[in-house]
Order: structure tokens, then sequence, then C-alpha cells
């Protein structure tokens, strides 16, 4: 997912965990092996000094192997996320050509080959859950992971604003448009977007372009059909829990006809309090029958009980509504205004709903930024209340971006 900033007006802290770059360790010991790509992204065509220019950018990002320890068959590679290792660096590319119509050909031909060639990198087996970061030009970018796409998905168009463009990826990586795909349907249906997909059309993945926001929906690759029956009168996080960082949830819920597709703008999500009953209603972003992805902000993070667990409230249109306890965690970085520079300020964290285990953190200081240390490994007993961990000092005053890479150790 894209950038999500705290709503604190002196401070914005960047939870690289909403965009994929948290592990944590619970159960069975995973292989984690590792594999690189550089994958291209940001490219432009322009005149510089009347000279015919050609501008593009690669990003390497990281891969780690999420099957346990030991398995068989090829690594899985299904969650990337954007590599932060300097020995990887990101790379700023620019090919001139002279003036002239020839050699402006030649840029264009160029520009071509480029574009294809980022489309089949891409394509490859196992990077297709790659989300490139948006340009300037695209605004924020949403993941979104489905079991399957056959079938009506609903898209709130509230999110992505006014929709300017939708685009389906098949199952063998290639990129398809409405028209290349007839037998989808859009419509619209209670201010939301509909997007109505055949069985066995081979539709694994979509790309909503709104004008606020982009929606990129995710299936499996290897299967178009859901084959695990969804809960019955329960909820349940599709990665297991529920997670709340620095007041932000992004996650995918799953129940058996917990969202009624008929009426999309009528149903409620919400995060319940222990004990007080406060709900905390969410935002729906899209939504199949049995699934629902939410994100929410402002969440507090007593929402947990001391167990672990929060509650999870989906209210239908008819007033029925399901409430279940989930596994859930979370986190707050936070620091004091930065009124002066060079001088340092505490960077203070605060865990909950994790017992008996060590948590790390890991910046990766902005330009202008030194942190110390750069690494803390703390108990959960420790971080059970807001405790300093590691010191800013920055050349920047004013808001401050502080990425944080979290890890839950056994």
């Amino acid at each position: 997912m894209s950038k999500v900033l705290t709503r604190s007006i002196t401070i914005m802290v960047v939870s690289l965990f909403m965009l994929s770059t948290v592990n944590q360790s619970y159960g069975a010991a995973l292989c984690n092996f590792t594999k690189h790509v550089y994958l291209i992204d940001k490219i432009s065509k322009g005149t510089e000094e009347e000279c015919n220019v050609l501008k593009w950018r690669e990003r390497c990002y990281i891969g780690n192997c999420n099957l346990e320890v030991g398995h068989g068959g090829e690594h899985d590679f299904s969650a990337w996320k954007l590599c932060t290792d300097p020995s990887h660096p990101e790379k700023e590319m620019t090919a001139r050509y002279c003036k002239g119509k020839e050699n402006k050909k030649k840029r264009d031909d160029a520009y071509r080959k480029l574009e294809k060639e980022k489309k089949e990198r891409e394509a490859k087996e196992g990077y297709a859950s790659v989300v490139l970061p948006p340009s300037e030009e695209e605004g924020i970018v949403c993941s979104v992971s489905f079991t399957a796409l056959e079938g009506e998905t609903a898209i709130n168009t509230k999110y992505t604003g006014k929709i300017t463009s939708i685009k389906f990826t098949a199952v063998d990586g290639r990129e398809l448009t409405q028209e290349d795909v007839p037998d989808v349907k859009v419509k619209e249906r209670d201010g939301w977007t509909i997007l109505d997909i055949p069985k066995g059309i081979g539709i694994v993945g979509g790309i909503i372009t709104g004008v606020e926001r982009i929606i990129k929906i995710l299936s499996p690759k290897e299967k178009t059909e859901v084959t695990t029956t969804p809960p019955k009168d329960k909820i349940i996080p599709t990665d297991g829990e529920i997670e709340v960082t620095n007041g932000n949830i992004d996650e995918t819920i799953t129940g058996e006809d917990i969202f009624d597709i008929t009426k999309p703008g009528e149903n409620i999500v919400s995060i319940v309090k222990p004990e007080t009953n406060v709900e905390y209603p969410i935002d729906i972003i899209a939504a199949r029958i049995d699934e629902i992805n939410v994100v929410g902000t402002d969440i507090p993070l007593d929402v947990i009980g001391p167990e672990g667990i929060c509650k999870v409230k989906v209210t239908k249109p008819d007033a029925a509504s399901i409430t279940s306890d989930v596994p859930s965690w979370g986190y707050n970085l936070s620091m004091p205004p930065v009124t002066q520079t060079g001088v340092p300020v505490p960077i203070t964290a605060y865990v909950c709903g994790v017992k008996g285990k060590k948590v790390e953190f890991k910046f990766i200081p902005e330009e202008g930024q030194a942190i110390e240390p750069l690494m803390v490994t703390l108990s959960t007993e420790e971080l059970g209340k807001p405790t300093p961990i590691a010191k800013l000092t920055t050349t920047k005053i004013g808001p401050q971006t502080l990425n944080c890479e979290v890890v839950i150790i056994k």
C-alpha cells in the first residue's frame, strides 16, 4: 500500500509495516530465502538542451520465501517489498539522443522497448504481487488481495475518486483493457463500481485508477476459483490477525455472506473497543460477498485486549451484524516536535497484544537524519508502556518521516 501518515501535527510516521516490509515470526519457522529483482518505473521522454532525452528509474525489490523451512519444490516469493539495502541502490537512468527527426525516432523506439521490458519484468512468475510505488501523477496505490475474482467485486469510488480507467491482469501476466475482455461487465450500483467477471476467463487481477487513488486487486496466479470455504457466523482476517500500526489498519477479512453486494454502500465495518463497546468505523475499499478489504486510521491501541484480541463487527444493510474476537497486535512509534537542528529527540515505542517475545526495530534514516541506535531489540514486557528506544538528530526542523522495519522475534 502507499505511505500512511499518523494524524499528529508534529510528526509524520511512515509505517513500513503498511508497505508490506514488516516481517513477523509466528508459528513454524519460515525458509526466508531471499531474491532481488530490479523493476522499471517512472519512464518519461522529453527534450533537454536541444537533445531528445529518455529517462527512467529502476528500483530493487526483495522477496522472502514464505514457505516453511525444508519445503520441497520452488521457493514462493508472494510477498515482495522495496529493498532498502544500500548495496542495491535505486538507479536513475538517462539516455540522450542528438536533435533531429531521426534521433527523435530512435528515442521514441527506445521508449517503446523500455515500456515492453517493464511489462515483461513485471509479468515474470512471482513478480506480479509487486506493487510499484506510484508516481506523483498516479497518486496513492492501495493493494487488495482476494482469494478469487470470479463473480462480482465492489469498488468504493469514494475512496478512488472518479474512475478514469480499468485494466485487468490475465493469468499469464498480460495486461488487458476492458475492450480485450468484453465478457467482463462493469456497472454502477449504490454509487460503487461493480466488476462482474465470468468464471473461467483467466482474470487474476485488476487495476482501477481513480483521480485520487489507484486500487490494485490481486488473486492467486495459480488458481482463479475459490477453493476454501469462508467461516460461517464468524469473521477472520485472511492473514490470521489484525495489525494496528500507528493507528492504521489495512486488512482483508472473510466470513460466509458477510457483505451485501446488492447495497454495497450500506455495509459497515468497525473495530469495537473492549469493555466500553465504543465502535471505530473503518473504510471499505473493495468487497466481495465473502471478503472485505478495509483501511482505518486513528485507531487507538487499547482496542486490543491484554490477551491480544480485538473485536471486529460487520453490519449489513438489514441491520443484521456479526461480531468476532480476532487475534490482534499493534505498535505506536512517536516523537516530540523537532524545533532545533542537531539536537536529539527521543523516539518512543509502545507494543501491545504480544507476550513473551522480543521485538526488533530497524530504523532507516532519511537524508539529513541520524538515528542512534539504528537497531533496537526489546522484550514485549519492556515495550508494554511507551518506552524511549532511540534518538533522532536531523538537519530539518518540523515534521519528520520516520522509516522503521518492525520484526517480532520468537
